[in-house]
Order: C-alpha cells, then sequence, then structure tokens
C-alpha cells in the first residue's frame, strides 16, 4: 500500500487560493493532525488538504474562493474545491471526522489529572 501525505497538495492548494498565513498555518496544524486518523485510507491526498484548509477557514471565519485566472475560469463551478477535483459530501464528511477526533481528544486529555 502506498499513501501520499496530503502536506504536498496542501502547499499546492494554499498557493493556488493565495490564503492567508493565518489559515495556511492552521491549515497545516489540521493536516498533521489528520495522519492521527483513518482519513488516508478512505480518502485521496487532495480531498484531505481541501478538507484542512476549508476547516481552517471555518476556524478564523475567513472566506477561501479561487483567483480566476485564465487556467482555471473553464473548470470552476462555484466552490473552490471542485476545482481539485472533491465535492461538498467529501469536504463535509472529512471535517467531522476531524472534528470527532479533536472532540475525543479534548475530552479524554481534560479528564488527566496533571502529573507534578
Amino acid at each position: 500500500m502506498n499513501i501520499k501525505h496530503s502536506h504536498h497538495y496542501l502547499l499546492f492548494i494554499i498557493r493556488e487560493l493565495e490564503c492567508t498565513e493565518q489559515v495556511a498555518s492552521i491549515a497545516f496544524y489540521i493536516c498533521n493532525d489528520s495522519l492521527r486518523t483513518s482519513l488516508c485510507l478512505q480518502y485521496t491526498s487532495i480531498n484531505i488538504a481541501c478538507a484542512t484548509i476549508y476547516l481552517a477557514g471555518e476556524m478564523v471565519s475567513e472566506s477561501i474562493m479561487l483567483r480566476p485566472t485564465n487556467n482555471n475560469t473553464s473548470m470552476y463551478n462555484n466552490e473552490w474545491w471542485e476545482y481539485f477535483g472533491t465535492n461538498r459530501y467529501e469536504i463535509e464528511d472529512i471535517c467531522h471526522q476531524l472534528m470527532d477526533m479533536y472532540e475525543h481528544t479534548y475530552k479524554y486529555s481534560s479528564n488527566m489529572n496533571p502529573v507534578i
């Protein structure tokens, strides 16, 4: 089995979308955390990269949009992630799984007593 990391695509998409540094930074953190899940077995790396950017944008309340260029105007169909070959269902499912992971991690780590 050969699994490609999402980070390569993440960098490409961040550059293509001209994301802010804050969105890019959060998306990289989320992408790193995605390696703690089975998402890489369920979705392609580019789908995971798109979802991490979407989630990062939502976390900072920043609208992510595809900047029209000569290369992407013919393929652009309303939503920026469609240009990269993913759809709303995939984005939402990946985001829900990531949020479940964060909720589970926070729930169990907050119940632990710190060791001093």
